[in-house]
């Protein structure tokens, strides 16, 4: 039997949009390099050291289950085409494979857990009973989880507070601002500026004590680490409103545009607000202290 490092080797080569290597183990190795933006597998395992003697001759075929980390939140549609390809490269590797099992979690948000996205077992009319593999066609049984609305909530939440509440936190994260502007403030002694990057602003305050304050931040661009379960310039508002529900306050619409508000999970009075133009989000906005 191959090692697991290079069944997962060659696993991956073998989805990989063009592998050129010549035929060592090193250079699939390398291989899988070049395919990690497609999906990265974090774990194998060979299910046949923990079945008797007697079943691993009834069954007379590999038994492998694979956890896979996807790099962003992706629909059901797009995960069933990532674990054929897994199947099928898995079969090309073990033309005896019986039973395959894979695990998907979904990617890891700056501070928060991957969550399993879905599971695939493929063997017997979907069944794992090894006796069935001789009478019965192979074919996939899935389970596919869905981000819930909290979850969602939770996600973009914990990535607001990831910038902290300060200049230093926000470019310690994202580096020099393009530009910094300032604008008058109505109350004496403090001063109002924006951090301005390609894809984003920052939106603080700043006291006369001299303390900072974060109290909004918009994006409409890609940025390090912000989740793609609800990517901006793809997602539609039918799409989001399947995920959130319906909007916490009174939806707002503007000319060909419209607003839809949700209150954060931990702290109500922090809202984050998804605008959608025609009928695709634009732009992500966090408001906090709003209550």
């Amino acid at each position: 039997m191959r090692t697991p490092s290079l069944v997962a080797a060659l696993l991956v080569c073998a989805c990989s949009p063009s592998p050129q290597h010549d035929g060592s183990a090193s250079s699939r190795v390398a291989d899988t390099t070049r395919a990690g933006g497609l999906y990265r597998i974090v774990g194998f395992d060979s299910l046949e050291r923990k079945i008797t003697d007697s079943l691993a001759r009834a069954i007379g075929g590999h038994v492998l289950q694979f956890w896979v980390t996807l790099p962003a939140h992706l629909p059901e549609n797009d995960v069933v085409v990532v674990a054929n390809r897994i199947r099928d490269s898995v079969a090309r590797v073990h033309p005896d494979l019986w039973s395959l099992r894979l695990y998907f979690d979904g990617p890891v948000t700056v501070l928060s857990r991957a969550s399993r996205v879905a599971e695939f077992v493929w063997g017997p009319g979907g069944q794992t009973d090894p006796r069935r593999r001789r009478t019965a066609p192979h074919e996939w049984s899935s389970h596919y989880n869905p981000p819930a609305r909290d979850s969602v909530l939770k996600a973009l939440e914990d990535y607001g507070l990831w910038f902290g509440d300060d200049r230093a936190t926000v470019i310690s994260r994202l580096g020099t601002p393009d530009r910094i502007e300032a604008t008058a403030s109505q109350t004496p002694g403090d001063s109002i500026f924006a951090l301005r990057y390609s894809a984003a602003s920052f939106e603080l305050s700043r006291g006369a004590d001299h303390i900072e304050m974060l109290y909004g931040i918009r994006a409409w661009g890609p940025l390090p680490g912000l989740s793609k379960v609800v990517s901006l310039g793809a997602i539609t508002r039918s799409e989001l409103l399947a995920k959130l529900g319906l909007s916490d306050y009174r939806s707002q619409a503007l000319a060909d545009s419209s607003i839809l508000r949700y209150a954060l999970p931990e702290t109500p009075t922090d809202l984050i607000e998804f605008y959608i133009v025609r009928d695709t989000l634009r732009l992500l906005r966090w408001r906090y202290r709003m209550g």
